[in-house]
């Protein structure tokens, strides 16, 4: 059959090409996606559970959401030398307002997160009875798949949609699917999402929150051990079945619920062992930091950019709160953004649009952007925006000697009326 399609594939033109990876694949969701996951021993993807249910990454699909949303999406035709915007392209009022229960924006921030959490968003087109494509429907996450018939060649034969009874099957011309800008290596047909690169990390904070939860639940108190002190008078230097029920029972009523706290009193002399750490030993807060950076990585993103405090005390300053920025735009959200545009352009002009054309993300609203970003950020971290010399031009005033650094707090800062009257 391979040789089969190398041969037409050779002989075709380029529309007669048929998909090698769907004929010899063939398909199918878990042993394709998630085949790699729990081959040595743990099962990170299923510890993992949703994803968006932890603060790293929530922060992160938020800050990915917002910077989306930001720039405005347009429609393009090239004049000369030039790209010229379509004003009321029908490709950007339907991306604007995809269909009547909602706007482009609600749309845009769920496929968004699912591409950030899953690697994959899907819109159902609805379409006239003509045919043409008049809304879009989000799918939600797991209720859509591509799949390819083994043996047909085809690169995807159709999206399979749940249904309470099944599955509905949709044609590929009938589903924009949106992917994240790495490809899934064991099935090429789908993105591949960057917490699939750091789920460990993403694991290890749950569980170290989930750790931090139950210690202040017991008031801070590891697992013990207890057992009678050894050469006092107690029947064979072991507790009689009453006495260990009683010492159970005093310990869980004490150190839980609203007698957290208050000390415990026993009536005869035991010996107390911890099994287990106790928070300081644990180190929990490296884990969180050493997560936050290894998933703020993988998306590209500094962390004191989406607001998480790993690197935070070497950020707050200009300088660096720019650098980051920077990087987060240069990184991420540039890149993101050209990403999407070229999937909606290979996807919608075919149908909505002309030759020619494409759909892009508005670049020129970024630069003002990132310095709307910068300036929050100063003022959440307690970072001065400018310098004195800065502002002092900015209303017309000479400079002043010294007004070229940047001053952190009320420290060696000259006050307003100093700067004012000098």
């Amino acid at each position: 059959m391979l040789n089969k399609i190398l041969q037409s594939a050779k002989r075709g033109a380029r529309g007669d090409v048929k998909s090698l990876s769907g004929s010899t694949y063939g398909g199918g969701w878990a042993g394709s996606q998630w085949g790699t996951y729990g081959t040595q021993g743990l099962d990170f993807n299923k510890q993992a559970g949703v994803r968006w249910d932890n603060s790293i990454v929530f922060s992160i699909l938020s800050f990915a959401a917002t910077q989306v949303n930001a720039v405005p999406i347009v429609t393009q035709k090239k004049d000369s030398d030039e790209w010229v915007t379509i004003p009321d392209h029908p490709i950007t009022l339907l991306l604007n307002k995809p269909n009547p229960w909602y706007d482009g924006s609600l749309m845009t921030t769920a496929m968004v997160w699912q591409e950030g959490a899953w690697g994959n968003s899907y819109a159902f087109k609805h379409r006239s009875r003509g045919g043409k494509v008049i809304a879009l429907e989000v799918m939600p996450q797991g209720t859509c798949y591509p799949w390819t018939r083994p043996g047909s060649g085809d690169w995807i034969t159709e999206y399979r949609l749940a249904t309470s009874t099944g599955y509905y099957p949709a044609p590929p011309e009938d589903v924009l699917h949106m992917r994240w800008m790495i490809p899934n290596p064991v099935w090429l047909q789908l993105g591949l999402s960057p917490i699939d690169g750091a789920l460990p990390e993403l694991v290890s904070d749950k569980k170290a929150s989930q750790m931090e939860g139950a210690l202040l639940t017991n008031s801070g108190v590891s697992p013990q051990a207890i057992s009678p002190r050894r050469g006092d008078d107690l029947e064979g230097d072991e507790f009689t079945e009453a006495q260990a029920e009683q010492i159970r029972d005093k310990i869980e009523a004490q150190a839980s619920g609203g007698n957290v706290g208050r000390p415990i009193v026993f009536g005869y002399p035991i010996d107390v062992q911890k099994l287990g750490f106790d928070p300081s030993q644990l180190a929990l807060n490296d884990v969180h930091d050493f997560s936050e950076e290894r998933l703020c990585a993988v998306f590209g993103v500094p962390p004191v950019v989406v607001g998480l405090g790993t690197g935070l005390d070497k950020s707050n300053n200009r300088a660096s709160m720019e650098a980051a920025v920077d990087l987060a735009f240069d990184r991420f959200v540039i890149p993101y953004l050209r990403h999407r545009g070229k999937l909606y352009t290979e996807d919608l002009v075919p149908e909505l649009g002309q030759e020619g054309e494409r759909v892009i993300y508005d670049e020129a609203y970024i630069p003002a952007l990132k310095k709307r970003v910068v300036a929050e950020l100063m003022g959440e971290t307690g970072g001065p925006i400018k310098t004195p010399n800065e502002g002092r031009q900015q209303i017309g005033l000479d400079p002043v000697e010294g007004g070229d650094t940047l001053r952190q707090g009320n420290s060696s800062a000259l006050s307003a009326k100093e700067v004012m009257d000098a």
